[in-house]
């Protein structure tokens, strides 16, 4: 076979990579909709949890055109109390410490939903009042899902860019299967989990084209921009910045004059102010602060008990211990940081391991109402950074044993979480019960439950 044909070959094996991906967000979205409506009915409450106070801002916005949650939180009631669940803020304002990017981000789903409301009437909204029926819940929650998918597409072009190899896809897909970034899709849409993925890959993906061409100050404002904006999406994501900080820091420096260098790091900074801006100003008028609200709680001690239940509880939390996946993802960036393809793909590596130990120290530092959850949800947002050490793991970053091990392993770990997935879910549904991983465990290999 000529080196022509074979790069043909290639090149259509990966074109249909992009619509497996879009299919599996769309398969996700079929189940998600058949598993709400079957649970919940379309007349029943579609939104629930803390998603609640996420989707609040929809309504608000759209048939108010105002940031006067009170009516929205009188029928959606989060935290089981009306009008004022989280204190009262500036101005006598209801309080919400939860951002609006994430709603924002779900407005075009949430807008074709309302219009099915108000087409199909009550066979569409059920007994819910306009702007919370089952089709704003169910077009918000879908839309979520279609933005995973393309948040998964952006991941799987990183990989192919900054690693080179052509096992992008079966990394993004791991990646996005073997950890609660799957609960977090088709299950549980309307949290700030699955945007915070789209708006991280989206940051990566822009950081690493502007590493490429480091002189182009207008690739580092999109870089910025699209910083400021998983700020604004989830505040406890701001580790993950120091990837491009550290990008900028290194090479930026290659360009030729000190005016050069000055330009990318202005326009990032300007640009990543002002991607939190909306962020910001929701929060100065609701609570007159422009850092969410919650953000001055007292941090607690560091100890090493806590750090043992971070990673490895058998309770709610245990990121290794619910995603045992993430040790060969991480063990991936390490060596990738040693033995990448080149000194950015080396440097973007070792800042994406910085940026991931900073989220456990925000979760070693933060209180966190450790509630019952599928595990390790503060780290579905490193899901691309997850998707990197694979690809590394599965590429020639090691070595032909390793590979051959990595491609065992890995599927195993993915279907794993499926399995896993699926018993917490029957436990959920049949039983009633938010299990911890324990019982979910137990249910899983035919233990019962306990």
């Amino acid at each position: 076979m000529s080196a022509e044909s074979f790069a043909r070959r290639r090149l259509a094996n990966e074109s249909w990579h992009p619509g497996a991906l879009v299919a599996t967000a769309l398969a996700m979205a079929v189940v998600h909709a058949v598993g709400i409506l079957s649970t919940s009915g379309p007349r029943g409450t579609m939104v629930k949890g803390d998603a609640r106070a996420y989707f609040a801002y929809l309504p608000s916005i759209v048939l108010d055109g105002d940031l006067d949650l009170r009516n929205q939180f009188a029928v959606l009631r989060p935290e089981g109390a009306s009008e004022y669940p989280f204190g009262v803020g500036r101005g006598g304002r209801a309080a919400n410490p939860f951002p609006v990017a994430p709603a924002i981000m779900w407005l075009p789903g949430y807008l074709a939903g309302v219009g099915l409301d108000v087409g199909g009437g009550p066979a569409v909204a059920g007994d819910q009042p306009l702007g919370y029926g089952a089709g704003a819940a169910l077009g918000s929650a879908v839309w979520s899902i279609l933005l995973v998918g393309f948040g998964a597409e952006v991941t799987r072009r990183l990989l192919r860019q900054s690693v080179g190899a052509p096992e992008a896809f079966a990394a993004t897909l791991m990646a996005w299967l073997a950890t609660p970034a799957l609960y977090y899709t088709v299950i549980s849409p309307l949290y700030s989990h699955a945007p915070a993925w789209v708006a991280i890959s989206l940051m990566l993906w822009l950081t690493w084209r502007a590493a490429n061409d480091p002189s182009r100050a207008d690739l580092w404002f999109w870089s910025g921009l699209a910083a400021g904006w998983v700020v604004a999406v989830r505040l406890q994501d701001v580790p993950l910045l120091i990837v491009p900080l550290v990008l900028l820091a290194v090479v930026v420096p290659r360009t030729r004059s000190a005016v050069a260098a000055l330009r990318p790091v202005g326009a990032w900074l300007g640009a990543s102010f002002a991607g939190y801006l909306v962020q910001g100003l929701t929060s100065y008028w609701l609570h007159g602060t422009v850092v969410p609200f919650g953000g001055a709680v007292p941090l607690s001690k560091p100890t090493l008990s806590n750090l043992v239940g971070i990673l490895f509880s058998l309770g709610y939390r245990g990121w290794v211990s619910w995603t045992p996946i993430v040790l060969p993802a991480l063990a991936g960036l390490v060596l990738l940081g040693r033995r990448g393809p080149s000194s950015t793909a080396r440097w973007f590596a070792m800042a994406a391991v910085a940026g991931i130990a900073g989220m456990v120290v925000i979760d070693l530092t933060h209180p966190f109402g450790a509630g019952a959850a599928y595990g390790g949800r503060r780290y579905v947002s490193a899901t691309p950074l997850v998707a990197l050490g694979l690809a590394a793991m599965l590429g020639r970053t090691v070595g032909p044993r390793a590979r051959r091990v990595a491609w065992v392993i890995l599927p195993a770990l993915t279907v794993w979480n499926l399995w896993l997935l699926a018993s917490y879910e029957l436990l959920v549904v049949r039983h009633g019960l938010y299990p911890t991983l324990l019982q979910v465990v137990r249910h899983a290999v035919g233990l019962g439950v306990s």
